[in-house]
Formats: structure tokens, sequence, C-alpha cells
């Protein structure tokens, strides 16, 4: 009897959904977030305080390092708050004005802000391009993870916070990019084998897949959810 045997539910598993089938990524196709069906990325344990206001601070937990872009793991914390002020992802385009504002800054001025992004999933994006994703926590800590769509140039570069509604001013902090760039040897590539998927119709989306059943077989491509609008939140008085 295996360890975990008895801790199993009963059953035979007959109502168990369709098996998905992970395709190799189309090179054209653009992407809303890090390839985490792909690869696992190199780690860059940097852990720095971004900005702090009065009860707030944002914090730098750590660095995702993947083939063509960044990954950065946030940390916000206040001592006081409102579950509705919980900063909300907005990857399509603009978001609240009063909320968490995250940039990038490179030596040859090239900038990337959460504000600007892709309108809508069909539409061409502004590279580069980085959007907060989403994270979770509670009114007091929330965790944020934000993906800037390309690797930054060998040498510093600068991350620029704030958050008006916690009154975190705009802060600057360099970074390394030569680091970065180094830990690109830590990026490990899960599946080489895959094999190719559909042809790539110009829709922004995270995976191709096959879906095979008793049914029989679809292959398509998983698409990013909705977004939802800018303004304020719906429970915002």
């Amino acid at each position: 009897m295996g360890f975990f045997d008895r801790d199993l539910p009963s059953g035979t598993g007959d109502d168990e959904p369709a098996d998905q089938v992970l395709h190799a990524a189309h090179p054209d196709e653009p992407r809303i977030g890090p390839p985490t069906e792909y690869f696992a990325p190199g780690i860059l344990p940097w852990t720095r305080e971004l900005g702090a206001g009065p009860t707030a601070r944002v914090r730098l937990l750590r660095v995702e390092v993947w083939p063509n872009g960044i990954g950065l793991e946030l940390g916000t914390y206040r001592r006081v708050g409102r579950p509705t002020r919980i900063p909300a992802p907005f990857p399509f385009g603009a978001g609240d004005r009063e909320g968490l504002h995250v940039g990038v800054l490179f030596a040859d001025g090239t900038r990337a802000s959460s504000l600007v992004g892709r309108p809508s999933p069909t539409e061409p994006a502004i590279e580069p391009t980085l959007r907060l994703l989403g994270g979770g926590g509670s009114t007091f800590h929330h965790l944020h993870r934000a993906y800037l769509s390309t690797l930054p140039p060998e040498g510093p570069f600068t991350v620029i916070v704030d958050w008006p509604a916690e009154q975190v001013p705009e802060t600057h902090t360099v970074l390394d990019g030569t680091a970065v760039r180094a830990a690109l040897a830590d990026t490990i590539e899960l599946w080489p084998d895959l094999p190719p998927g559909p042809p790539w119709h110009g829709v922004a989306h995270m995976a191709q897949v096959t879906v095979s059943g008793t049914g029989g077989t679809v292959t398509g491509t998983t698409r990013p959810p909705t977004p939802r609008q800018p303004g304020p939140h719906p429970d915002t008085p």
C-alpha cells in the first residue's frame, strides 16, 4: 500500500476529463505572459524595497528569467486598507489611475509600463510590454506577477513603481541586466521534442493543445481570459 492510497477518494475514474496534449509554440505568436508550459525559468532571489508610503510598502521578491523576457514577483504590504483597494491586473490596456503602477527603463531609453499594453488580444502591442498578471493575498498583503516581454540589455536597468492610492511616490530602483542575462544559463526547456501546432491566426494565447476524448480529437489553442475594463472596482463606493 502506497503512502497516499488511504487518502485517495474512492471511485473508478471513469468520469475523468479528456486529455490535452501540448504542442510547440508558434514562433510568431505574441504572449501575454511567460512561457510557463515550455520552460522552467532561471531564478534570481533578489529582494529590494521598490517603494514606500506612510502605511504601504512595495517589495521585489525575486526575478524569473525566461528565454525572451523576465518575470518580477512583487509583494505589496499595508497597515491600513480595504479589500476593494487591492491592486488589480490590467493585462490589455490602461490600469487604475490610483492603483499600483510598474515600469522598466533601459539605459538606451527603451521603456515599458504596466499602463501601456495590447488594447485587445488581436491588436498589435507596443513592444516591449510589461503586464501585471495577477496574484493573490489579503487586504494587508498581496503577491503580484509582472512580465516584461524582452530581456534587459547587459548593464544597469531601472524598475519604477508608484501607487498613488497608498501615497507611494514614484521610486526608481537599479538592477543588473548582466546578471539577468547570465541567469539564462539556468533556464531549462522542458519539452524540446514537442510536435508542431496548428497555424497561428493572429490571436494571442498561452499554449497550443490537442484535446482527445471519446468524441474524437480537436486541436486548438487556449485563449487568455476576457480582460476587465479599466475603471473603478465594482465594489468601490
